[in-house]
């Protein structure tokens, strides 16, 4: 299937920032389904597996400090492979982070609610991941208590977690949501 967008409106569409571009040319999209389709979809809640980001035993290792640059009210965060650099961040800014790194939620559990100045550093696996094992990236459920390694076998970011921050991912079942589709018919021709 092929759709065009009027010179007149490609125009008004260049003229929108780009976050308020794709809304419109996602409504765009959804409309032209709905015609041509007849595509009725809706969303369902569904628990899905993430993580909760917990204190390990004993104290977090973690160094509470303000962020230094009052231009940068919320701190400071470099990500990079394998490694992340952490200046005045709230644990909740950690947990977002942690998502991206694990692919799965990450909700903060840890009821720290200073903030903190830090580094991780941990073995990241061939794809880049944060070495997750592919068993839980396939099934959506970690065993419980499993530290797994990097297939480099350096630090996994579960242990460098765990070792350097004081701080550990537990698998748990969050709020998600399903698109269910309600109805679809073969398209109309032009």
């Amino acid at each position: 299937m092929e759709a065009k967008v009027s010179d007149r409106d490609a125009g008004n569409l260049q003229k929108l920032a780009e976050d308020q571009r794709e809304h419109v040319m996602a409504l765009m999209l959804r409309a032209l389904l709905a015609d041509r389709f007849k595509l009725a979809i809706h969303t369902d809640p569904i628990p899905l597996p993430i993580f909760e980001l917990v204190t390990a035993k004993g104290r977090p290792k973690l160094k509470e400090e303000s962020p230094k640059d009052p231009s940068l009210p919320q701190g400071m965060i470099l990500v990079e492979h394998g490694r992340i650099e952490a200046q005045g961040v709230t644990i909740g800014r950690l947990a977002e982070v942690l998502s991206v790194q694990v692919q799965r939620g990450v909700v903060d559990r840890t009821e720290l609610t200073g903030t903190y100045t830090f580094s991780l550093v941990w073995e990241p696996d061939e794809e880049g991941a944060s070495g997750v094992p592919v068993s839980s990236q396939e099934t959506g459920v970690a065993r419980e208590g499993a530290i797994p390694l990097s297939k480099n076998f350096g630090p996994s970011l579960f242990s460098s977690l765990k070792e350097q921050l004081g701080l550990t991912l537990k698998a748990a079942k969050g709020p998600g949501e399903a698109l269910v589709i309600d109805h679809v018919e073969v398209p109309s021709s032009n």
